[in-house]
């Protein structure tokens, strides 16, 4: 029992160095902990894959909020759906590509049915898809598809 939940924790803690920060595998709990917090910082949750060309279309989109919104309270969580086994030859090399500084997890949950219904009931599975969330101001926007970077300033304001 002691040597599953080691492996489990070791697991859950797995992360791969590059580009100055580290990409961390997680399950939807761990990454749901990370924006479900009562702050009043807003999280933009971008879930995406690097073999989604509407996806690598709109990275450049949210570095530029991200770069624009320095002084606010803002954090960019990028959620990759890559498989795992991909990341060192497809994932590392698009957060080195677009410079990413943000956090970006890989997450690793095996029935999406569960987590994609938590975070919107109504989303399809597509990709990309951002959701939007405050939990002080309340704001819970989910947008299924691809965001211009002007739409998504107009949701976060």
């Amino acid at each position: 029992m002691l040597n599953k939940c080691f492996f489990v924790i070791a697991f859950l803690s797995l992360g791969v160095k590059c580009y100055s920060q580290t990409i961390q595998i997680i399950d939807f709990k761990t990454l749901k902990a990370s924006y479900l917090t009562n702050s009043d910082t807003t999280y933009i949750v971008n879930f995406f894959a690097s073999w989604c060309s509407p996806c690598l279309k709109e990275i450049p989109e949210f570095i530029n909020v991200s770069n624009e919104t320095t002084n606010e309270k803002i954090k960019l969580i990028f959620v990759s759906l890559d498989a795992i086994k991909s990341c060192e030859e497809s994932l590392i090399p698009l957060v080195k590509k677009y410079q990413i500084k943000g956090n970006v997890f890989v997450l690793d949950e095996g029935n999406s049915t569960e987590w994609i219904n938590f975070v919107n009931p109504d989303w399809s599975g597509a990709i990309p898809s951002t959701l939007i969330i405050n939990s002080k101001t309340r704001l819970n926007k989910f947008v299924e598809g691809p965001i211009t970077s002007s739409k998504l300033k107009k949701i976060i304001k």
